[in-house]
C-alpha cells in the first residue's frame, strides 16, 4: 500500500511538486488504517463485558393498564461509541422496546416467558446481554350484574273501545321461569294480566281514574330473586266513528239542510255536546243519536264542538268533534240595489248596518267589509263602505256591470253576517242630448259621442229601430244618412256598451220634415198644340226611384178646385183641355197614397195657351263630344255632345233662354261654368249616347254622393233628372257605379 502510494507520487511529482508533501500524509494515514483493519492494532482496553446491568429483570403488568418502565440498561465498561440495543423475540404484547434498552407502555394481550436484552458498543462492536422476566396477564373478568327487569315503572293512559297492551318485561340475571304476579286492585273492566309475560292487556270498556298497580317477578333460582315494577293505568273516553264529522254552514234563520251523521244507539248510552249547541247556536243534538240538526238563532264564528258519548251515569264514554259555523245573514234572501253613473256621487247608501247585523245575532264591536273590492275602491274617491257603519259612498270613475259584491259584518268573536249587494255604475256619454231636425232627401249628420269611465272597445246601438235611409255608427254613435221618411219629433236612445258590458246612455230628439218640392215651372205650349195647354216642369227628389210616379194637379186659381190630374214617370207633361187664357194653380205631388210621408210642391200659377204656334219649349245646345263608359251598360256608348237646358218661368218662345256651355270635364279646375237664375230648374243633356237600360246617377256635394234617380235611355239622347238650381259650386256628376264616368262641372246661380 505505501508502495503503490510512493509510486503515485513519483508519478504526480513530475507536474506538481508543490503538493508532494501533502500526498505523502494521506500514504502514511492510509497505511496505518489498514494495518489496523488486518489486526495489526491490538484491541482497546474499554470494551464492554460480557453482560448488562442490571443483568435480571421482573416486568409484571395486566393487559389495558399501563406499566412504569423498565430499568435502563447499561454496559459494565463505558463504550467507546454509542449503544445500540434489541430483545428477541421482539413484539411483547404490544408494549415499547425503547432506544435505552427499556420497556414501557400499555400491554394489548398476555405476555409470560424470559427475555434477553443485548447491548452493541457501536465503537468497537464489543456486546453485552442480560435477561428480563415477563408476566402480563389478563385483567379478571366483571362481576356478574344484580338481577332486574326492565321497564321499572309504566305509565299509560287507555281509551274506551281502544286496543290496551302494555310493555313486555325483559329481564337481566334471572333464572328462568319466570312468573309475574299483580296486586289484587282490580283492573279496568275489559283488561287481564299474564302471569307469564306481566303484560296487562284487552280492550277497556269503562273509564277508569288513573291506578297504581304493583308486579312482581320471581325466578327459579334458590332462593329466588324477587324484582317489582309499577304500572299506572287510566282509561279515557274513546274516539266515535268518524272522529270528525263535516262541517256545519248555517243561516240565521234557514233550517239546515239535513241531519248530521248519527252515531250508533243502544242501552244507556246518551249524546251531548260541549260547549252546549244549543245554547251557542240554537240548534239541538239527538240525544240517542248524536245527529245536529234544527234552525239557528244565533250567528258564531267557526266553532269546534264535541260530541260526547254519555254512559247511564253521564260518564263520557267517546267523543268526537264537528266544526259549525252560522252567518247571521243580512237582508236574508233580498240582494240590495246600488246605481250610479260615473262622475256623479252616489247618496250614502247603507247596504246593512249594524242595527241589521246585531239583530242577525251578532255581538257589538263590528266591522264591515265587501267582498270583492268594490268598483274603484283603489281610486281616492271611488266606493268605499266604512268599516264600522257599513255605508257605501263615492264618486264612481269606473263604469262597471251589475256585479254582485258581498257585504260581511264580523263581531267581536269572529261571528259574521253577510248580505249581498249588487253595484250597476254606468258610464256617461257626451253629448249627453242633441236635437237634428232634417228633411227627407236632405242628408243629415249628428255629433260623435265620446264616453267616459268605460274600456275601449266601445259598441254604440239604437234602443229602437233606425229611420229609414239613416244608419248609426257603432264605433263612433254618428248617425247619418240621407232620409227616406219624414219624422215626427221623436225622442231615440243610443246604448253605448263597453268591452267589459258596462252601459252609457244618450238621447236624441231627431225631427224629419216632409219633402216639399220646388215650385213647377209652367209654360204655355205654343204650337203643334191644341189651345188651352200648360207646360209643367218640376224636381224629382233626390232619393226618388227612377220609377216613382208623380201626380200633376191642376186647381182653380184660387188652388180650390180640382180641375184634372196627370200621372207621370217623368218632367215636363203637358196638361191638355184647359180653358185657353184662364190661370190655373199647379201642384206636383209624390208618395200621395201615404199622408205620413207625402211629398208635394208648392203652389204654381200659370196661364193656360190660347195660341197656336211652332215654338219649341226646350232647346239643347252640342258642345264638344265626350266619350266615357257608362257602368252596367250593355255596351260603351260615346257621348257625342252635352250640354245644359234650362225651363224657366213662363217659358214660351219669347222666354226660353238657354246656356251654351264646354262639355263636363273629369278635372274640377277644367269644369265648364253654367249660369243660372235663382231656383230655375236646370238638366244635363247628353244627346247621341249609345247606350240602352236603366242608368243611375248621383251628385256628390263635398263629400257625400247623393242619388239624383235614374234614367232610362231610350233613343240614344240621356237627360239626366232635373234638379233646382239653388246654390252656386262645383259638382261632380257620376252616370253608373264607378267613379270612372264621373264628370265635373260649374253652376253658378244668381244671388247664390
Amino acid at each position: 500500500m505505501a508502495a503503490g502510494a510512493v509510486r503515485v507520487m513519483r508519478l504526480q511529482g513530475a507536474t506538481n511538486r508543490r503538493r508532494g508533501g501533502v500526498v505523502g500524509v494521506v500514504a502514511l494515514a492510509a497505511s496505518l488504517v489498514l494495518a489496523v483493519l488486518l489486526g495489526a492494532v491490538a484491541p482497546s482496553a474499554s470494551a464492554i463485558g460480557a453482560t448488562l446491568t442490571p443483568a435480571t429483570q421482573t416486568l409484571t403488568g395486566v393487559v389495558g393498564t399501563p406499566i412504569t418502565a423498565t430499568s435502563v440498561m447499561a454496559p459494565d465498561v463505558p463504550p467507546s461509541g454509542s449503544m445500540l440495543y434489541a430483545i428477541n423475540p421482539p413484539g411483547i404484547g404490544g408494549l415499547t422496546f425503547n432506544a435505552d434498552g427499556s420497556l414501557s407502555g400499555t400491554p394489548t394481550s398476555a405476555v409470560s416467558g424470559t427475555f434477553t436484552i443485548t447491548g452493541t458498543d457501536s465503537g468497537d462492536g464489543s456486546s453485552g446481554t442480560a435477561t428480563i422476566d415477563i408476566a402480563i396477564t389478563l385483567p379478571p373478568p366483571p362481576p356478574p350484574p344484580p338481577p332486574a327487569i326492565a321497564p321499572t315503572t309504566q305509565t299509560i293512559a287507555g281509551a274506551v273501545g281502544a286496543s290496551f297492551v302494555s310493555a313486555t318485561f325483559v329481564g337481566t340475571s334471572l333464572t328462568a321461569p319466570v312468573t309475574y304476579a299483580i296486586d289484587a286492585t282490580p283492573l279496568p273492566a275489559g283488561l287481564t294480566f299474564d302471569t307469564a309475560t306481566g303484560v296487562v292487556s284487552g280492550t277497556p270498556t269503562a273509564l277508569a281514574a288513573a291506578t297504581s298497580y304493583t308486579i312482581t317477578a320471581t325466578d327459579s333460582t334458590a332462593p329466588a330473586n324477587v324484582l317489582t315494577s309499577s304500572l299506572t293505568i287510566s282509561v279515557g273516553a274513546g274516539v266515535l266513528s268518524p272522529s270528525t264529522v263535516s262541517a256545519v254552514a248555517g243561516k240565521v234563520g234557514t233550517a239546515l239542510a239535513g241531519p248530521t251523521t248519527g252515531f250508533p244507539t243502544g242501552a244507556g248510552i246518551t249524546y251531548a255536546t260541549s260547549p252546549d249547541i244549543t245554547a251557542a247556536t240554537g240548534l239541538a243534538i239527538d240525544s240517542a243519536t248524536g245527529s245536529i240538526s234544527g234552525t239557528p238563532t244565533k250567528a258564531i264564528a267557526a266553532t269546534v264542538f264535541t260530541i260526547q258519548q254519555r254512559d247511564a251515569s253521564l260518564a263520557v264514554q267517546a267523543t268526537a268533534t264537528v266544526s259549525i259555523t252560522i252567518d247571521g245573514g243580512l237582508g236574508g234572501a233580498t240582494t240590495q240595489v246600488i246605481k250610479g253613473v260615473v262622475g256623479t256621487p252616489i247618496s250614502p247608501f247603507i247596504a246593512f248596518g249594524p242595527t241589521e247585523a246585531l239583530a242577525a245575532g251578532l255581538n257589538s264591536s263590528l266591522t264591515f267589509t265587501a267582498n270583492p273590492a268594490l268598483p274603484g275602491v283603489a281610486t281616492p274617491g271611488d266606493l268605499t263602505i266604512n268599516p264600522l257603519t257599513g255605508v257605501i259612498s263615492g264618486t264612481p270613475t269606473t263604469a262597471s256591470v251589475a256585479t254582485s259584491y258581498t257585504v260581511t259584518a264580523t263581531d267581536s268573536n269572529g261571528a259574521t253576517a253577510s248580505g249581498t249587494v249588487a253595484v250597476t255604475i254606468n258610464g256617461t256619454l257626451t253629448p249627453a242630448s242633441q236635437t237634428i231636425s232634417g228633411a227627407v232627401a236632405s242628408p243629415l249628420t249628428s255629433a260623435p259621442l265620446t264616453p267616459t269611465g268605460m274600456k275601449a272597445p266601445i259598441s254604440f246601438a239604437f234602443t229602437s229601430s233606425i229611420p229609414g235611409g239613416l244608419l248609426l255608427n257603432t264605433a263612433t254613435g254618428v248617425l247619418s244618412g240621407v232620409p227616406t221618411v219624414s219624422i215626427p219629433t221623436l225622442t231615440y236612445t243610443i246604448t253605448a256598451t263597453d268591452s267589459a258590458g258596462a252601459i252609457a246612455t244618450a238621447t236624441m230628439t231627431l225631427t224629419v220634415a216632409k219633402v216639399t218640392l220646388s215650385a213647377p215651372v209652367i209654360g204655355s205650349v205654343i204650337g203643334g198644340a191644341k189651345p188651352g195647354s200648360l207646360i209643367v216642369f218640376f224636381a224629382k227628389p233626390s232619393l226618388a226611384p227612377f220609377d216613382q210616379v208623380y201626380t200633376v194637379k191642376v186647381l182653380d186659381a184660387d188652388g180650390i178646385n180640382l180641375i184634372t190630374s196627370v200621372s207621370t214617370t217623368t218632367s215636363p207633361v203637358t196638361i191638355s183641355n184647359l180653358n185657353p187664357g184662364e190661370t190655373y194653380q199647379v201642384i206636383v205631388v209624390a208618395n200621395g197614397t201615404a199622408a205620413f210621408d207625402q211629398v208635394e210642391s208648392a203652389p204654381r200659377s200659370g196661364l193656360a195657351t190660347g195660341l197656336k204656334g211652332t215654338a219649341t219649349p226646350l232647346q239643347t245646345v252640342t258642345t264638344t263630344s265626350i266619350s266615357t263608359p257608362l257602368a252596367g251598360s250593355t255596351a260603351t256608348p260615346t257621348l257625342a255632345s252635352a250640354g245644359f237646358i234650362l225651363a224657366a218661368k213662363g217659358q214660351t218662345v219669347t222666354a226660353t233662354k238657354f246656356f251654351v256651355t264646354g262639355a263636363p270635364n273629369k278635372i274640377a279646375s277644367k269644369a265648364p261654368k253654367v249660369k243660372v237664375p235663382l231656383n230655375s230648374y236646370v238638366s244635363l243633356v247628353i244627346p247621341g249616347a249609345k247606350y240602352k237600360g236603366v242608368v243611375p246617377v248621383s251628385i256628390r256635394v263635398g263629400k257625400t254622393w247623393l242619388p239624383l234617380g235614374s234614367v232610362r235611355v231610350k233613343s240614344g239622347a240621356l237627360t239626366l233628372p232635373t234638379f233646382a238650381a239653388s246654390r252656386s259650386g262645383t259638382f261632380l256628376i257620376r252616370l253608373g257605379k264607378t267613379p270612372k264616368t264621373s264628370v265635373y262641372f260649374t253652376l253658378l246661380v244668381a244671388g247664390r
